[in-house]
């Protein structure tokens, strides 16, 4: 079973508070929901980081304690019996 896009999936850089913001649809917090949240650093993989998705389906990820660069954030989660993905690259500036 192959997981499907989410375009309705919200993944936001703010640069000036550090951090990435992420919303999963509405519907999506209305079932329960588990997933995960990946931060893929195409140029160090050493430097990847994997972690639990909230089960509110929004999140808040600080990244001062991450190199400055292109990060891709990858957002995996199952809804309703469905699996579900959101991909966005970010350009993390410096702390």
């Amino acid at each position: 079973m192959s997981a499907k896009s989410s375009s309705q999936a919200s993944i936001v850089y703010d640069l000036h508070a550090h951090r990435i913001l992420i919303s999963l649809p509405s519907a999506a917090s209305k079932s329960p929901l588990t997933g995960f949240v990946e931060l893929y650093r195409p140029s160090a993989a050493g430097l990847d980081r994997r972690f639990p998705l909230e089960a509110s389906g929004v999140q808040q990820v600080d990244t001062r304690n991450l190199q400055p660069g292109l990060w891709k954030v990858r957002v995996s989660w199952k809804a309703a019996g469905e699996d579900l993905f959101a991909e966005q690259n970010v350009i993390v500036g410096p702390s």
